[in-house]
This record gives C-alpha cells, structure tokens and sequence, in this order.
C-alpha cells in the first residue's frame, strides 16, 4: 500500500492535481507527514510543491509533538516540520485562501471520519472536481457514514452541508494504515496476560473469526485463557 500510495502521489503531482488526506489530528497527520518527508525531501521533481497541513489541534499536536519527543524521533520530526515545503494554516480565513488558489500539492486536514472540522471546506470542493483526488488512510466509519457512502461507486450523489454535490473526483482507500495496535503486538499482548478471560468487543462479525484464530494460537503456547 505505502509504495502504490507513494506512485499514485507523484504520478498526480506531474499531473497537476490536488490530493486530499482527511486524517486524525493525532497521530495519523504526523505519520503522514514524516512519511511524505522521508519519501520527497530529496525528489527535485517535489521541492516546490506544497504541503498544506490544515487546522487548530493538528498543528497543535505537533507543536506538543516537538516538545515530548526524544533523540532520534525529535531530530526527525523537527526535521519534518521545518521542511521548506510543509505549510502551516491554522485560520478559516487561510483555508478560504488556499482553496480558492487550488494549488497542486497535498493537504492533510482532520477529521478522518469527515463529517466534522476543517476537511468539510475541502470536501465541498473536491468531492465535485473530476481532477481532485482524496485519499481514506485507514478507517472513516461504518455502513451508513459518510466515509461509506463516498466509497460507494453506485453513489452518484452525495450531501453534505446541506450542498448536494456531484461525485467527481477520485477515492482511494487504504485500510493498512490503522491507529490500532498491530496484529502481531496483540498477539505477544495477549500471550503475557496473566488471567482468567479476554473479552473481544471491537471488529464486528470480524471479531469471530479473529477469535477463533487466536484461541489456537494460545492453545499452541499451553495457554488456557478463555476468549
């Protein structure tokens, strides 16, 4: 997924397009963001093209960011944030501003379940335009949301504001970015419990077959805990 995403970014770039993130202010926006730093940073084809990084609690999280992290992880994002192409826009008036200029570039706005906060602006105006593409890094809600209802490709029309809009532009997902614990961590997680029980309340109709699957990998391990 991450080196579809990286070619699908430059391909839309030499295009001339804009790619819309609606992410979770708190760790997804500066995943992202060291993420397309690591990838572009040194790309000549990239150096003058923006990154927009929208909103109030975006921002501020990465000012706290800078403040909490240590070594490595400080030197990188503070690499990150005085990187020449990252723009920092925390007014209504600024996102007036940008979306009117339409420039090329990426912008990154919360939140990632899109029914709230900044990415409603861009939303209004990308959603219509056939030459926008938005990009869904990881979940943005169940079967009747509106994260859904734009992914559904029979869905010609979507409301949002109170505006019908024409869906237009280009929607890509990609459920592997997750903010979640990852599979394996679980795994060594539930494997160190010490106790009588573990409750499965997350997934859906998922957590059944993920419940059948990690009762035999405790059973393997002589574990008799009950999921």
């Amino acid at each position: 997924d991450r080196e579809e995403l990286r070619i699908l970014i430059k391909q839309a770039i030499l295009e001339g397009r804009r790619i819309l993130f609606p992410t979770f202010a708190f760790s997804r926006s500066q995943q992202l963001l060291t993420m397309f730093y690591e990838w572009f940073k040194d790309k000549e084809w990239f150096k003058s093209i923006p990154i927009i990084c929208d909103g109030v609690l975006i921002n501020n999280i990465n000012s706290t960011y800078l403040k909490i992290l240590e070594d490595e992880n400080k030197e990188l994002f503070t690499n990150v944030m005085n990187w020449n192409n990252v723009k920092i826009n925390k007014n209504y008036d600024g996102t007036v501003a940008l979306l009117s200029k339409k420039t090329c570039g990426i912008y990154i706005a919360s939140s990632g379940f899109l029914e709230n906060g900044r990415v409603v602006d861009y939303l209004l105006q990308f959603i219509p335009s056939s030459k926008d593409i938005i990009v869904l890094t990881g979940y943005c809600g169940g079967e009747g949301s509106f994260g859904s209802k734009l992914l559904n490709n029979n869905q010609k029309t979507i409301t949002l504001e109170k505006h019908v809009l024409q869906k237009r532009c280009k929607v890509i997902q990609y459920l592997s970015f997750s903010s979640h614990i990852s599979h394996d961590e679980l795994l060594k997680l539930w494997n160190e419990l010490n106790c009588d029980k573990i409750f499965v309340h997350h997934s859906g109709n998922k957590k059944l077959e993920f419940k059948k699957k990690k009762k035999n990998y405790l059973k393997d391990r002589n574990k008799t805990t009950k999921i």
